[in-house]
């Protein structure tokens, strides 16, 4: 484990995933990040050990994007708009 001053608050380690604070802290307690519980609501992060969790993290990154956020999200309302105009 590196030393103290290199290890990552929280929220600097889950902007570094690009996460929330919060599915950061569901990763270390499901044992999916490594984490060193400083005080009892306190958690540090080795910079290390969110760059080999990022490397397994990277084909599926993040929330995948609903279908109105897409470039392709006109057709799913112009679809909806069709099937509305056939009833």
């Amino acid at each position: 484990m590196p030393d103290a001053a290199d290890l990552l608050t929280t929220a600097q380690a889950a902007e570094r995933l690009g996460i929330s604070a919060g599915q950061l802290r569901k990763l270390a307690a499901t044992g999916k990040v490594r984490a060193d519980h400083t005080f009892p609501k306190a958690m540090r992060f080795d910079p290390e050990e969110l760059a080999r969790y990022d490397a397994g993290l990277q084909p599926g990154r993040g929330r995948p994007r609903k279908a109105s956020m897409t470039k392709s999200g006109n057709e799913v309302g112009e679809t909806f708009k069709n099937t509305r105009q056939i009833a």
